[in-house]
């Protein structure tokens, strides 16, 4: 028992040390896989937030254009009245009747003061490929997000670390078209004749 005692005297420093050294080390080890943790959670979120941006602008895709479309058809359609009643007023100029044509281009005039189908047309365009580059970008965003969190989540140490404390790692996939938009013939499936066929 003396022996005990007195090599715990001789080597009480060296002791303390080793322990704390320990403690350290355990500690260091716990904060450290806490932060590993953290951060694959926090990508996680990333790839899901963005998973959320695509959907958000696959959203506006389908109503802006929608209804840039319905509008611009519209337009399209009370010009075609517009042309359609000019030259109504011109074959009664044609025929003597000043008077009646006279009418007939004032009535447009008042009715149609500036005729924008080709403006509306325009817009639709640059609305579909402001919201096609928006599109773009969102996938591109989701899958930088998913190759961080992979390489981050398959990387040692990291992989043994969430593998220690139980993390579920996600089997996250980039964006992939559904069967309707890879399957999209535009000989076939018109959009503008969509619109028209359901008023």
């Amino acid at each position: 028992m003396n022996q005990i005692k007195a090599f715990f005297t001789e080597y009480k420093i060296v002791i303390g040390i080793v322990v704390a050294s320990l403690v350290i080390f355990g500690g260091g080890w716990f904060l450290y896989g806490a932060h590993v943790q953290n951060n694959a959670i926090h990508l996680e979120n990333q790839v899901e937030a963005s998973e959320s941006q695509i959907q958000a602008v696959l959203q506006k895709r389908v109503d802006s254009l929608s209804q840039l479309i319905q509008t611009a058809q519209e337009g399209s359609q009370f010009e075609q009245d517009a042309l359609n009643k000019i030259i109504e007023a011109r074959s009664k100029t044609a025929a003597g009747d000043v008077a009646g044509a006279n009418l007939a281009i004032n009535a447009v005039a008042e009715k149609y003061p500036e005729l924008k189908s080709v403006a509306l047309f325009s817009n639709v365009q640059t609305q579909s490929t402001l919201v096609e580059n928006q599109l773009n970008a969102a996938r591109n965003a989701n899958t930088n997000d998913i190759r961080q969190y992979k390489n981050y989540v398959k990387s040692w140490p990291h992989n043994s670390i969430l593998d220690s404390k139980g993390y579920e790692v996600k089997n996250y996939e980039p964006f992939k078209a559904n069967s309707s938009a890879t399957d999209y013939d535009p000989t076939t499936q018109n959009l503008w004749k969509q619109q028209k066929d359901t008023k």
